[in-house]
């Protein structure tokens, strides 16, 4: 037997969750993915120039399409599914009608047996999903609402409350497993009192969208894509970061960096200690990545220099 053996990162279409509070632009940033065609229930695609497959109104419907989406010929380049909560409701219904049975919890015997049997059926989708990235090469991106949920965190003392994906608490497990990145996009946010002794905070802002990477104790997200923790809620801005991480990334993280320290006049002290931070890592990718979130973060004024 011979061992097919492979090293290094491997290019791939990618496979994501986003979700967020409502109205925030998850939707209309896959729209903007290249070529996309949107599958499911939900009709929040019907205000944009995009493409969609009607008449999604049942579990076997969609598990159908996305069959068709593998197996006929087409020009798509990502499927979008909208979504994840209301596809949800779909299996459910799904599973209820088999079994005869008027709510998910009593399917299956009971118990919980139903939430149980629905995570097969999430399998089997996610592994179409799967299949549909690799042989067709197209980019999957699941949409979700977000709710916000009591978090019991083992590390603290006390609970407290966070956004989560709007799904049953082991389909949003499984599907936090299965993709490479789950997004949180929300609306940015700047909370004040104006005097000490105010019992209420004041709220400005609200009209920046934000897309965050990585998690935080109000909110759930990661990726393996070494993106920044947050940038703005972007298809073209995503996809421009993401590919830094991919096999040519050393030479994108250069041209990046080189950006940067052309943007920086001569007479700011962030220039040479950026360029010698550069010369240091001797073309280490790893190194390279961190100085460049570091010095984005710096030229932007969310850290002080000593970062770099």
């Amino acid at each position: 037997m011979t061992l097919k053996i492979s090293t290094g990162k491997k290019q791939k279409p990618y496979f994501m969750v986003i979700y967020g509070v409502d109205k925030v632009g998850k939707t209309s940033f896959a729209a903007d993915a290249p070529n996309p065609v949107f599958v499911g229930p939900e009709q929040g695609s019907n205000h944009l120039d995009t493409s969609r497959l009607e008449d999604v109104t049942s579990w076997d419907a969609l598990t159908k399409n996305i069959d068709e989406l593998i197996t006929d010929s087409h020009e798509f380049k990502t499927v979008a599914l909208d979504s994840l909560d209301w596809i949800e409701q779909l299996l459910f219904k799904h599973i209820c009608d088999e079994d005869k049975v008027e709510t998910i919890g009593d399917s299956k015997g009971g118990y919980g047996k139903g939430y149980d049997y629905a995570i097969t059926k999430w399998v089997e989708l996610i592994n179409k999903l799967e299949t549909l990235r690799s042989k067709r090469n197209m980019n999957i991106i699941a949409i979700a609402h977000s709710h916000v949920k009591t978090f019991n965190d083992p590390n603290q003392t006390l609970p407290y409350d966070r956004y989560m994906l709007k799904l049953n608490d082991k389909a949003a497990a499984k599907w936090r497993e299965a993709v490479d990145c789950v997004l949180f996009a929300n609306f940015e946010d700047t909370v004040f009192k104006l005097n000490k002794s105010d019992k209420k905070a004041k709220v400005t802002g609200g009209e920046t969208r934000k897309l965050y990477t990585q998690r935080r104790a109000a909110f759930d997200a990661g990726n393996r894509l070494d993106l920044p923790p947050e940038l703005p809620l972007s298809w073209e801005e995503f996809d421009r970061l993401a590919k830094l991480g991919q096999p040519d990334s050393l030479k994108n993280i250069q041209e990046e960096l080189g950006k940067i320290v052309a943007s920086l006049p001569d007479t700011n002290e962030l220039k040479p200690r950026i360029t010698q931070a550069i010369t240091k890592a001797n073309g280490d990718v790893t190194q390279l990545s961190k100085i460049l979130n570091h010095s984005r973060a710096v030229v932007g004024d969310q850290f002080s220099a000593s970062t770099v």
